[in-house]
């Protein structure tokens, strides 16, 4: 079953995965640009979303709220809602040095983590 998976991302690295046993998915995405979602049962392609001229770095799915977070390079994060793949938006993120940053839901908020690059 994971051969799917691994063939789907063929010839570039798996950049993130995430999943949500409640709606038995599976979300992947690579340096070829794509953002599957699997089931968890067969693991059979439920959707294939693609930004031209866009990686995504990173994965977050919210499964109480059915939101998928796309972090693209270190650029913004796309929001989408899972059930219609509508877009709900996008938060850029500060074009200063950011060494390292993280995202965590909080019941129904998004805390994002900055870590920004300090001289000594």
């Amino acid at each position: 079953m994971l051969l799917k998976l691994f063939s789907a991302h063929i010839n570039c690295k798996i950049d993130s995965l995430d999943y949500d046993v409640s709606n038995q998915n599976l979300i992947s995405c690579g340096e070829n640009g794509g953002i599957r979602c699997w089931t968890l049962d067969s693991f059979d392609q439920r959707f294939l979303l693609q930004k031209i001229g866009k990686i995504p770095k990173k994965l977050l799915l919210n499964p109480k709220e059915n939101i998928l977070i796309i972090q693209f390079e270190n650029e913004y994060l796309s929001l989408y809602n899972m059930s219609s793949l509508k877009s709900l938006g996008k938060i850029t993120i500060p074009d200063e040095e950011i060494l390292f940053y993280d995202l965590i839901f909080n019941n129904n908020a998004i805390l994002i983590m900055l870590l920004k690059k300090i001289f000594i």
